[in-house]
């Protein structure tokens, strides 16, 4: 009975388990970080009335 090559088997499927944990692990980290940069941007401030007449006009005396 050869046991070599169902060690490795079983040690290539735990590898590659592993591998997708970690990867999964880092997806998490990275989706994380991506919200608390979202929520760290400021509120969008609402685009003044091109109709407005305050500040819409800049009188220069020269």
């Amino acid at each position: 009975m050869d046991v070599s090559s169902a060690s490795a088997a079983s040690l290539g499927q735990i590898q590659a388990q592993a591998a997708t944990a970690v990867q999964s692990k880092a997806l998490d980290i990275q989706a994380q970080t991506a919200q608390q940069l979202v929520n760290s941007l400021p509120e969008v401030q609402p685009v003044p009335d091109p109709n407005a007449s305050v500040g819409s006009r800049v009188d220069i005396f020269v």
